[in-house]
């Protein structure tokens, strides 16, 4: 038996930065983030690493294009509050470290 690690120690493991399993993403309005990425590789493809999304950030156009809402029911499903705070993040935070510095 070995030691068990804690979260922050099994994301700055070495054999973890050697396989790229914890990569630096741009976020829009935390800086940049480090996350977690899956272990789980198929062939040789590159993948694009991004941010989440943040709240509302594609819901005009999927009520819109859709499912075919106007501009007048999307202003008042808006003013109830439906959509949240604007600029609300939506988060996960046990899938993101910050990174240091």
């Amino acid at each position: 038996m070995g030691p068990v690690n804690d979260v922050r120690a099994a994301l700055e493991d070495p054999q973890v930065a050697a396989r790229g399993l914890v990569v630096e993403v741009d976020h829009p309005s935390l800086a940049p983030i480090r996350t977690p990425v899956t272990a789980v590789r198929v062939g040789s493809a590159s993948v694009d690493r991004k941010p989440g999304l943040v709240l509302a950030e594609h819901t005009e156009e999927m009520l819109r294009d859709l499912l075919g809402y106007d501009a007048g029911t999307m202003a008042r499903l808006e003013a109830q509050g439906t959509f949240g705070t604007p600029g609300m993040e939506c988060r996960r935070p046990w899938l993101v470290v910050r990174s240091a510095g």
